[in-house]
């Protein structure tokens, strides 16, 4: 079976214009993103007046720094900025920081204790590499099978 360079490209360029928008930037294809804000989903705080802002509804979140290439995280960080109360809307993320009286406040209203600090689960942090890794089997491959 052989591969097409089309075919290989065709992938590239439907995962990079499928995937969700982030800040990033540019170098002839290459898309990436290193050092950007994100926002790690904590919990998703109940639907009620007291958690709706003028940009919509309130969730509780950890910022991160990003380092990404075509979207897909390759790295993520602690930012120092801790817990935050965000909205995403489009490509724009609003946050504001949480101090620790109202994180406990929080915690009172949701019932659920947070941990002083978070850590988000470990391949959420590095997925991307995943796809970096199927990248250079599928170019073994092509490279391969029209070796051949």
């Amino acid at each position: 079976m052989k591969l097409s360079l089309t075919a290989l490209f065709a992938v590239v360029f439907a995962f990079a214009f499928l995937s969700p928008p982030q800040n990033a930037q540019a170098r002839g294809i290459i898309v990436y993103n290193f050092g950007g804000y994100a926002v790690e989903k904590v919990a998703e705080l109940p639907d009620t007046e007291e958690f709706k802002s003028s940009k919509g509804h309130l969730n509780l979140g950890w910022a991160m720094k990003e380092y990404s290439l075509y979207w897909a995280p390759l790295w993520k960080e602690d930012d120092g900025e801790g817990y935050v109360l965000y909205v995403e809307k489009g490509n724009t993320i609003y946050s504001n920081p949480v101090s620790p009286e109202q994180l406990a406040s929080l915690g009172q209203i949701t019932g659920t204790t947070y941990p002083a600090k978070y850590s988000p689960p470990f391949w959420t942090k590095i997925w991307g590499w995943g796809i970096v890794l199927l990248l250079i089997i599928v170019g073994i491959i092509w490279n391969r099978a029209t070796a051949d």
